[in-house]
């Protein structure tokens, strides 16, 4: 239950950085590019200031969610599983023995 809830927030996480990453980076990159058509340098686009800008403006609010929409599922899926195996009754059938049993004709 473990390893597959920390495995799912890892994915959730970096899913949701990188999906809004790039959704920031269109949206800075937009901006920047109809605002600003060189920064105080001159050298540098605003539409790459703008991208980075906006990357790194959604990419922790992104991860947030990614974390609250994948994780959460997933928990409550594993705790389901979970009780549902705890829960569930203990068939034990004894082990049967490895040792030969002959029929008594074959002693006599």
């Amino acid at each position: 239950m473990t390893s597959t809830i920390t495995t799912d927030a890892a994915i959730g996480v970096i899913v949701g950085a990188v999906g809004s990453a790039a959704v920031g980076c269109v949206a800075g990159g937009a901006l920047g590019a109809g605002g600003f058509a060189f920064l105080v340098a001159g050298a540098v686009p605003g539409a790459v200031i703008g991208c980075l800008a906006g990357a790194a403006t959604f990419a922790p609010v992104g991860s947030l969610i990614g974390s609250i929409a994948v994780t959460g599922p997933i928990a409550i899926g594993a705790a389901i599983q979970y009780f549902s195996t705890i829960n569930a009754p203990f068939n034990h059938r004894p082990r049967q023995s490895r040792s030969l049993h002959l029929p008594v004709q074959w002693l006599a």
